[in-house]
């Protein structure tokens, strides 16, 4: 009688007790049980998924929609001294294509240098 259907625990008691109302008792059971519940739940089903952004579907040049963030520090040890370098991180907004950029600290100048070091290899966006 372990973790079958209610149907079957009613069989089961049948055979051996009288139980009065025993179909709604062995349901009840059966809807309890938290075994019974992870074996039998439904399986997880994604949301529907809204439309694109026309940036995303229509055809473009590379990088010609670029998302810019800046990854937490990584710090670096160099000649005996630890130095925290930031990680511009260039995004492909159609693609999800990735190009990473070492910063030395978060100032403009630095963006603008990781900028510049980006425009000069992919092109201007």
């Amino acid at each position: 009688m372990a973790h079958c259907g209610s149907n079957q625990l009613v069989c089961e008691l049948r055979q051996r007790f009288w139980i009065p109302k025993d179909k709604a008792l062995s349901k009840k059971t059966v809807r309890n049980c938290v075994t019974c519940k992870k074996f039998n739940s439904a399986p997880f089903s994604y949301p529907d998924m809204g439309p694109l952004p026309k940036e995303r579907v229509t055809q473009a040049p590379l990088f010609s929609h670029t998302g810019v963030d800046y990854m937490d520090p990584t710090v670096l040890l160099t000649s005996g001294e630890d130095e925290k370098r930031y990680v511009a991180l260039y995004t492909r907004l159609v693609t999800r294509l990735v190009h990473l950029e070492v910063a030395a600290d978060l100032s403009a100048k630095s963006f603008l240098l990781t900028f510049k070091r980006f425009i000069a290899r992919r092109g201007v966006p």
